[in-house]
């Protein structure tokens, strides 16, 4: 029987060879996926764990504990760390730290607000020695020698200063010299969670936090010796991850989690306070690496679509060339069984050659995908090849492509009656396949459209989950069916253009029969009597080129949001946050650095609502903006028409001629000097002033429209002028000011009267006075600004320039004005001779029982400003998200309340928009930045609002001092853009200075995505699929034309008898075989781009299984597809040339088809 079949074969070399090419491609493609998926999701995990996210990795352990306890500490931190990572090697570092120590107090701080520091024993491999020398062990009764961090230099001092401390528990003095200077040399590095500054020297404070500078750098001797007391110590394990595998992911995070929960912070029993954010992280890969499964699931399920298209069609022409052998078998005896024996041998023979010769191929396969640009920008090391799944899977595809050469012939010989074969037969001559008239094609239409419709209901869904759905506990799994979707639309698609293709055929054979040609009547008539020949060749090209559209759109698609994303997160080119540079000087050393071309302030708030839910303010800079920001056309929803220009024109108020903006600055300046008079007239004879003199303060306007206060002193009310100067570039600090600076307020405290018997002052919080019943009014202060100076000389006041007076006559939430104090009133202010501005006000009387609260003494807030334009009083413009539209009820011209920092502001809605970028979860938790802002629960989440932070900041301004408002608004992060090209420098410029907080870079935001091997691997298959489904096109073509031929053959013969020239039937027979091929590519090209745009938004999704911000917004690149529809229609179309050239003798022919 062997040797029949191997005969049986070769009497049909070209169908056999085609046919087990296909089996072969595909095993290797299958075998190669199954390598593949296996490797991505390795080096997605290692990537995670090793790169990305190594600083979320270790077990950070503490203990309040003195050096008498670090023995039985650091026992009880390598249990733990043991227990978090069995099985793994661990690694334990260590970090002594003293008590707290208040620096030198400067220039009106207090014991409370003072400085702080701390010493540790930092690992001095994980820092770099700028100048000095490394501190040795400390003598007895020598001063400690400390190394001092970059950024501290300027507070503490350099190599040489001696530092006289006070330990704020104990009250010791400490005693240190600093012989060093060193800089962290990998702030990233997992070591530096250790350490509560993370390595930046600098901790501003704010909201009665302590500035803290260090550590200082001491060896560890000197918390062996006692020479410093220690306080704490702490302990970073990291694990060696190089060999996790991503079957033990789940079993690493519930260690991990429960070596937490045994820790004293999480009521356990353990002394150290332990946490980790592994299992938090392990969570996250586990959710990309199903997303990226996934993706290669739905990749995969089309290959294989087009794989079994091919190898049916080749298969079905095999048994139609076999059917005259197989009657004259049945004519024999042969039992339809053995026919199909036969068929299943023959399937056998071609299987195993290919089951052998697939996973040899995989190898060069793979490395041929490592060579893809996804890959390349992964890295991805395809080496190590699976060999048990990738045999496996050969195996198995093999034999599933063995299974469908026979399908044909079991179909024709499924029974034992000649009237099966018959009906079969005349089947196959009707205007329709069997499978379309039962119907086939519509119920798999049917079952593709339920399919989309589950799809597209789970990717609307609030989760946007696509593919990925849940089960009832709760765990996220892969859904068969809406994996199965694309591909079962693909299928419907390509199947349906059976229907049209006898109405094509008539329609041809019509418009032939007008001609005068044969050849074209030939071609006509050819097709209209056979209409479903071409069928195969339609329905092989129309999935290769709809397989290939859907890659291409999905790989475009995809690059493309990962910019979109990146931009909606970072918001410009570059984002700084965390600057430790003081604010002021943070505007012109960020845009004097090379490469920027604009550095924009941005400043955010977190909204409490009144319906309980948690908003977010985002405040910059619209005008600088106005042609950078990142906010899509499609995502605007209202006002109709508008673009992102436009919303952000519509933001800032009305402009304002510098002239009434206050008092410019010219140059550069690094002094300003202000001279100023306060004068005070006693009120009634009983009363005496409260403890002066009067603080002072100045506000500054910078370029972007931050405004600056800065207290410049104090003045006497003793009606002598005093000049003050305020050290513009002191105030800057390692940074520049954002020239030019202009002078836009003033205002001094004016204690409050004292009124009663006693008059006695009041010495500290807690403090009361008694007094008798109140006067009718106290004193009356006039305050005279008399000029203004810089360092390069006077600064004349502008014409016209008109200035007002407000005050405040309590401080809300710590006084009320009644019924302990009285309130005076205030003159507006204005020029008096040669005086620029001036203003007088009757202050109020405190009497009954005052009491002194936080160290202050009642007073009233005075402020000078100029003006402001006619106007201005209206609501703020702002543009917010549909969820803040939502959340508030309110619409396109709705005004609306803010609980912002400025209390009683008002927003006029001008513009609504889908999302807004920079803001929620994406902008903050993606990036790890500007934490604390907006809702961290998705069902607290209110939105955002988007306003004009000038305009912002000169509401402060506008609306006079107040109480319950500690400062203007100030940058929390800045926006930088480079010019092109350049934002790696400008990044590595910005982290090479000690001062610099975090640095987002838009273009490595990307990179980390596309270099990503859980997000890149799927997308590289899209490649190899693009591929295979240009040759497995070619192969059916190719395989279908020769037979076309060949049954043609006799045809041609005797129309070349009958004096038909040899190039009106080369004609003929290239444009019968080229329509099929038109027909085809064109179903494709249409099927592709509609299931493109219905299913590729649906299919992209964040590594959190979530759909990304901004939605996806599809891309089919017209290039790549015009090179898509030449490859695949190229072999194709050369084919149908070769073959109406093929000739051969035309006698021989005929006598050959009389012989037979």
């Amino acid at each position: 029987m062997g040797g029949f079949v191997l005969r049986r074969l070769r009497a049909h070399r070209l169908l056999v060879a085609a046919a087990l090419l296909t089996i072969l491609l595909t095993a290797a493609a299958v075998s190669t996926l199954a390598a593949f998926s296996p490797a991505v999701a390795t080096a997605g995990v290692q990537r995670a764990f090793q790169v990305t996210d190594r600083s979320r990795t270790p077990l950070l352990m503490t203990e309040s504990t003195d050096r008498s306890g670090l023995a039985a500490a650091r026992a009880a931190a390598t249990a733990t760390a043991h227990s978090a990572f069995p099985q793994l090697p661990v690694t334990l570092g260590q970090l002594a730290v003293s008590d707290s120590y208040g620096l030198p107090l400067r220039h009106g701080q207090t014991t409370q607000d003072a400085d702080l520091t701390v010493l540790a024993d930092l690992d001095r491999s994980r820092v770099r020695l700028v100048s000095g020398a490394w501190p040795t062990a400390a003598r007895a009764g020598a001063a400690v020698d400390v190394a001092v961090p970059t950024a501290a230099v300027a507070r503490l001092g350099g190599v040489g200063t001696v530092l006289d401390l006070t330990d704020r528990y104990t009250g010791h003095p400490q005693l240190l010299r600093v012989v060093g200077v060193y800089l962290a040399r990998n702030t990233t590095d997992p070591y530096w969670r250790l350490d509560p500054l993370a390595g930046h020297g600098l901790q501003p404070g704010s909201n009665g936090t302590n500035t803290v500078y260090g550590p200082l750098l001491v060896p560890t001797g000197d918390f062996d010796g006692g020479a410093v007391p220690q306080q704490s110590v702490a302990f970073e394990a990291t694990a060696d991850f190089g060999r996790v595998a991503v079957g033990q992911l789940d079993a690493l995070s519930k260690a991990t989690a429960a070596a937490v929960a045994a820790s004293s912070g999480s009521g356990g029993t353990s002394p150290l306070q332990t946490t980790s954010q592994l299992p938090q992280l392990i969570s996250e890969v586990q959710s990309g690496l199903l997303v990226a499964r996934a993706a290669l699931l739905v990749v995969s399920l089309q290959l294989l679509l087009l794989a079994a298209m091919t190898l049916l069609l080749a298969a079905r022409l095999l048994a139609e060339e076999r059917e005259s052998e197989n009657a004259l078998l049945r004519a024999r005896g042969a039992a339809p069984r053995r026919i199909v024996l036969l068929a299943a041998t023959e399937g056998l023979v071609l299987a195993v050659p290919a089951a052998l010769c697939a996973p040899l191929l995989s190898g060069p396969l793979l490395r041929l995908v490592d060579l893809s640009s996804p890959m390349r920008r992964a890295g991805l090391d395809l080496t190590a090849l699976p060999l048990g799944s990738v045999w496996w899977a050969a195996g198995l595809a093999a034999l599933v492509g063995a299974l469908l050469v026979t399908a044909p012939t079991l179909a024709r010989y499924r029974s034992f009656t000649e009237g099966r074969l018959l009906a079969a037969r005349r089947t196959r001559r009707g205007a329709l396949p069997g499978v379309l008239r039962g119907g086939a094609d519509l119920a798999l239409l049917a079952l593709a459209l339920l399919g989309y419709l589950q799809l597209r209901q789970y990717g609307d869904s609030p989760t946007g989950s696509g593919v990925i759905t849940a089960s009832a506990s709760g765990v996220a799994g892969i859904d068969p069916v809406l994996v199965a979707a694309p591909t079962l639309a693909l299928a419907a698609g390509a199947v349906l253009t059976l229907r049209v293709l006898p109405l094509l055929s008539r329609l041809g054979e019509r418009l032939a029969t007008r001609g005068r040609g044969l050849p074209a009547a030939l071609t006509g008539w050819q097709l209209a009597r056979r209409p479903q020949r071409g069928a195969g060749p339609v329905l092989s090209l129309a999935l290769a080129t709809a397989i290939g559209v859907l890659a291409l759109g999905q790989n475009s698609s995809w690059l493309q949001s990962q910019n979109d994303q990146a931009a909606f997160q970072t918001g410009a080119d570059l984002r700084v946050t965390g600057e430790l540079a003081p604010g002021f000087g943070q505007g012109g050393e960020l845009a004097g650095q090379p490469g920027v071309s604009a550095a924009l302030p941005v400043q955010r708030e977190t909204l409490a609502m009144a319906n309980g839910k948690i908003a977010e303010l985002l405040a910059l800079d619209a005008t600088g903006e106005t042609g950078r920001f990142p906010l899509r056309a499609d995502q605007i929803t209202g006002p109709k028409g508008a673009n992102a220009t436009d919303l952000l024109r519509s933001l800032p108020d009305p402009a304002v001629p510098v002239g009434r903006r206050g008092v410019q600055l010219p140059g550069r300046p690094q002094t300003l000097t202000l001279t100023l008079r306060l004068g005070a007239r006693s009120g009634s004879p009983q009363t005496t002033p409260g403890p002066g003199p009067d603080p002072v303060s100045v506000d500054l306007t910078d370029r972007t429209g931050v405004v600056w206060n800065f207290s410049i002193g104090y003045a006497p009310e003793d009606g002598v002028a005093h000049s003050y100067t305020l050290d513009l570039a002191g105030a800057a600090g390692s940074g520049a000011p954002a020239y030019p600076l202009t002078l836009s307020g003033l205002s001094f405290s004016m204690r409050w009267d004292l009124d009663g018997p006693t008059n006695a002052p009041l010495t500290g919080p807690g403090s009361t006075v008694s007094s008798g019943p109140p006067p009718d009014q106290g004193r009356t202060v006039t305050a005279s600004v008399l000029s203004v100076g810089t360092d390069a000389g006077a600064v004349p006041f502008p014409s016209g320039l008109v200035w007002r007076s407000q005050v405040d006559w309590g401080l809300s939430g710590l006084y009320d004005p009644s019924p302990w104090c009285s309130q005076g009133t205030i003159r507006t202010a204005a020029p008096t001779g040669a005086v620029p501005v001036q203003a007088t006000v009757a202050g109020g009387v405190c009497w009954g029982t005052v009491t002194e609260q936080l160290g202050a003494t009642p007073s009233a807030q005075v402020s000078l400003t100029p003006t402001p334009p006619a106007g201005t009083g209206a609501p703020l413009a702002a543009v917010v998200d549909q969820q803040f539209l939502t959340a508030t009820q309110s619409r396109i011209g709705s005004v609306v309340t803010l609980p912002a920092d400025l209390p009683g502001l008002r927003i006029r809605v001008v513009g609504v928009v889908s999302s807004l970028p920079g803001t929620g979860s994406a902008a903050e938790q993606g990036l790890g930045g500007s934490g604390g802002y907006g809702a961290s629960d998705s069902t607290d989440d209110a939105g955002a609002v988007l306003v004009d932070l000038p305009s912002y900041d000169h509401r402060y301004l506008d609306s006079g001092p107040n109480g319950s408002v500690s400062a203007d608004p100030q940058p929390t992060e800045w926006w930088l853009a480079s010019a092109p090209g350049a934002s790696a420098r400008v990044a590595a410029g910005l982290r090479a200075r000690p001062d610099t907080g975090q640095v987002f870079v838009r273009d490595e935001v990307v990179a980390a995505e596309l270099g990503d091997p859980l997000g890149s691997g799927p997308q590289a298959a899209l490649f190899g699929t693009l591929a295979l489904s240009i040759v497995l096109s070619a192969i059916g073509f190719g395989v279908d034309a020769a037979g076309a031929t060949r049954r043609r053959a006799g045809e041609f013969a005797l129309l070349s008898a009958l004096g038909l020239r040899r190039r009106a039937l080369a004609r003929a027979t290239a444009v019968e075989l080229a329509l099929p091929v038109a027909l085809g590519v064109g179903v494709g090209l249409l099927l592709g781009e509609l299931l493109t745009r219905l299913i590729v938004p649906l299919l992209v999704l964040t590594p959190a299984a979530t759909r990304p911000t901004p939605p996806v917004q599809v891309s089919v690149p017209g290039g790549s597809l015009l090179l898509l529809t030449a490859g695949i229609a190229a072999v194709p179309l050369l084919v149908a040339v070769l073959a109406g050239l093929r000739g051969g003798d035309p006698a021989r022919r005929l006598r050959g088809s009389e012989e037979s």
